[in-house]
């Protein structure tokens, strides 16, 4: 029926995946270089607060699963033909455990709102993904400095992480004019 259509144009709409333009329909977003920029930003910044709330709450589990989990990663990136796909599926589940560490669950709905946004950016990133290895390197400083319980050193690490990933995509979008 057009209910349900209409809430998910809607929430498709607030996301920022559609805009719904009367009379003619719905148009999916373009990418942008401002979008990217504004997104990656906010998402950044809150992702740095969720890091450093975290550090009160992560379990040796959780922090037992980031090392498995980067494990993995690199073990991805030293592969001759390249799962990109499975490298970024490991990527978000690495992030969402320290996210959800942070124990504020609005903090975490944000960020997912947030990453899902960065999705689409994420697979015209995957062109970039020759610097798989300088990610694993960036993963294991922030392990270890949620190991040593080191909240502002974990802040700054995933602030920097975030940053690198913006300023990779944002400078391949600026030479392909998006």
């Amino acid at each position: 029926s057009r209910t349900p259509i209409r809430e998910a144009f809607l929430q498709l709409e607030t996301e920022g995946f559609l805009k719904v333009v009367p009379r003619k329909g719905a148009v999916v977003t373009e990418l942008s270089l401002r979008d990217a920029l504004e997104t990656y930003d906010i998402k950044s910044e809150l992702e740095a607060l969720a890091a450093k709330l975290s550090i009160k709450n992560i379990t040796d589990d959780e922090i037992n699963e980031l090392t498995s989990l980067n494990n993995e990663m690199e073990r991805q990136s030293k592969l001759k033909k390249k799962n990109y796909k499975l490298f970024l599926e490991l990527n978000s589940k690495f992030h969402k455990i320290i996210i959800k560490a942070s124990g504020n669950d609005k903090l975490y709905r944000l960020i997912c709102q947030l990453r899902r946004q960065t999705l689409r950016y994420n697979y015209l990133y995957l062109t970039l993904l020759s610097h798989l290895e300088n990610t694993v390197d960036e993963h294991y400083q922030i392990i270890d400095a949620i190991k040593n319980k080191d909240a502002d050193k974990t802040e700054n690490l995933i602030r920097k992480h975030g940053d690198t990933a913006r300023n990779a995509l944002c400078d391949y979008m600026r030479v392909k004019t998006y």
